[in-house]
């Protein structure tokens, strides 16, 4: 997958994408053993990865706190005979990378590991999906 941050594109060996909404159980409403949960605070978003280690600019960058719009995309050719396109994208406004890891475990390519968080503001939301099919049937052939 292929990400932009900071005007720079890097290509993720791995990507994980965690989404909690720090629910917690409401003992107040029907029983003990509730579906209906209520927030418990605040919803974090993070976005770790492994990239090819090739320069000292992303290190550079966690230390000076900067953020930027982190942009990931997946994007594919034909599905089947039909020739359908689709895309994800997976944007963190604001993002801010909070954990850089490049250790040295040994002979051979460099791993440089890698924590982003977001910041919603008055424009942005923070975490932004998009899912396109140009199928209009939703189903790929």
């Amino acid at each position: 997958a292929a990400a932009t941050w900071n005007g720079t594109t890097y290509y993720f060996d791995s990507l994980d994408l965690t989404v909690d909404r720090q629910m917690q159980r409401n003992n107040k409403i029907g029983s003990a053993g509730t579906a209906r949960p209520i927030p418990g605070g605040a919803m974090q978003v993070r976005l770790s990865g492994q990239i090819d280690y090739t320069a000292d600019t992303l290190y550079a960058a966690h230390l000076a706190e900067g953020a930027a719009d982190l942009v990931l995309t997946f994007e594919g050719g034909a599905i089947g005979a039909s020739g359908v396109n689709y895309k994800i994208v997976i944007t963190l406004h604001n993002a801010e990378l909070i954990a850089y890891r490049d250790p040295t475990t040994g002979s051979g390519l460099l791993k440089s590991t890698l924590t982003w968080a977001p910041k919603s503001d008055a424009t942005d939301s923070g975490l932004t999906v998009l899912v396109q099919n140009d199928d209009a049937t939703a189903i790929a052939a």
